[in-house]
């Protein structure tokens, strides 16, 4: 049986500081986790000259562990 989702029309890293991990599912953190690569590898080459936004982007979806680790 085939089911519907819906395709992202934005790739923005979510903020993970306004994030209760304790109560996150493995899951919930795994989807997570591959929203923050798929933002990474879709923006990333777009911003390749811009290093400050570059930076920005990969402390923005790093795994969620080492986001949480870094506060």
């Amino acid at each position: 049986m085939a089911s519907l989702g819906f395709e992202r029309l934005t790739l923005v890293p979510i903020q993970t500081k306004m994030i209760e991990a304790s109560i996150m599912s493995p899951d919930e953190v795994s989807w997570l986790d591959q929203y923050h690569k798929q933002v990474w590898e879709a923006v990333s080459p777009r911003i390749q000259g811009n290093p400050e936004l570059l930076e920005w982007l990969r402390v923005n979806t790093r795994p969620l562990a080492e986001q949480q680790s870094a506060k």
